[in-house]
C-alpha cells in the first residue's frame, strides 16, 4: 500500500524519506520501483507521474518493461481505491516499521543461539542488549 500511495503521488517521498527504506520492502520488484523513487531529486519528484516513472523505469530495464507496467497500474488502482490516502500512508507507515522490527528481532534470536551454541559470552551479552533495546522499542546504541 505504501508504494501504491508514494505511486500515485510521488512527492509525498521526501516526507516519508526518513521513516521507510528500500530495503525494507521483501518484494524485490517492489523495492526497485521505491528506489527508481527514492532517487530522483526532491525538485523532480513535484512534477513525476506514475507515468513518467514507468517511463524511466522502462529506460532502465527495458526488458522488463511489460511486468513494470502492469505492477506500477495496479499499484495505482490500489491508491485511487483508498479513501483517505494520507491516513492509508500513516498506517502502511506503522506496518512496515512493524514488520521490520519483527524481522530485526528473529535476526537477533538467531545470532543468539549461534553465540550460545559457540560459547561466545562477549557476542552473546552484545546481541542480548540489542535485543533488549530492540524489545523496548529502543534504537540500538542510544540508550546510555
Amino acid at each position: 500500500m505504501l508504494l501504491a500511495l508514494v505511486l500515485d503521488q510521488p512527492a509525498r517521498w521526501p516526507a516519508i524519506r526518513g521513516q521507510v527504506t528500500p530495503e525494507q520492502i521483501e518484494d524485490s520488484r517492489l523495492r526497485r520501483l521505491l528506489q527508481a523513487i527514492a532517487e530522483l531529486p526532491d525538485e523532480e519528484l513535484a512534477h513525476t507521474s506514475a507515468a513518467g516513472l514507468m517511463a524511466r523505469l522502462a529506460a532502465g530495464d527495458p526488458d522488463g518493461q511489460v511486468d513494470t507496467d502492469r505492477l506500477i497500474s495496479e499499484l495505482v488502482q490500489l491508491a485511487q481505491s483508498i479513501t483517505s490516502r494520507e491516513q492509508g500512508l500513516d498506517e502502511a507507515i506503522r506496518r512496515m516499521r512493524a514488520d521490520d522490527r519483527q524481522r530485526r528481532l528473529a535476526e537477533l534470536r538467531q545470532a543468539i543461539h549461534r553465540a550460545q551454541e559457540l560459547g561466545q559470552e562477549q557476542e552473546l551479552g552484545r546481541l542480548l542488549s540489542g535485543y533488549q533495546q530492540l524489545a523496548r522499542g529502543v534504537p540500538a546504541g542510544t540508550e546510555g
